[in-house]
Parts: structure tokens; sequence; C-alpha cells
């Protein structure tokens, strides 16, 4: 019964939209990493998504950057963060 359902729903989803057996499967869309490289007052900051502030590698504060610097601490600290590691940031 319950096949004989999904393959109702999968036949409805394809008269609506032809394209929708290509999307089933896919993985799910990630809108922002953790942390994102972000232009502040005085040049590039590094912002973490998760905590709503500015990043920090031990206790320096990731503002008034490059934007190559912030580019690369955006980078080290998604690593960290994606591994599991710590790099000074606060948790």
């Amino acid at each position: 019964l319950a096949s004989t359902t999904e393959a109702s729903n999968t036949s409805k989803e394809i008269e609506i939209f032809p394209g929708a057996t290509g999307l089933r499967g896919t993985p799910p869309i990630k809108l922002s990493e953790r942390y994102e490289t972000r232009e502040g007052p005085d040049g590039f900051l590094v912002y973490d998504t998760e905590n709503h502030t500015v990043a920090r590698i031990a206790n320096q504060t990731q503002a008034g950057l490059t934007l190559g610097q912030g580019q690369k601490a955006a980078e080290a600290l998604s690593w960290a963060s994606s591994h599991d590691e710590s790099i000074g940031q606060l948790k």
C-alpha cells in the first residue's frame, strides 16, 4: 500500500514539475558556511554565523583584515570546525 501511494505521489510530482525526478536523492542545500568573510567598517572581518559574533583566533578578533587575510582565516576556522579541532576559537 505504501509503495502504491508513493508511486502515485511521484506521478503527481512529475505532472506538476517534470524535473522533479532529477531532484530526488540530492543532498540538502547548505546556505552558508559557519565562518564567512564580510566587509566591515575598517576592512574585512570573519563572521561566525553560529554564534553571531566576529570570530576569534586565540585572543585575536578577526576584524580589520585585508580580503585575503579574511578568506584565509575563515578557511582555517572552517577547516578546524569541520575536523573538530580548536585553533583558539571559543566554542
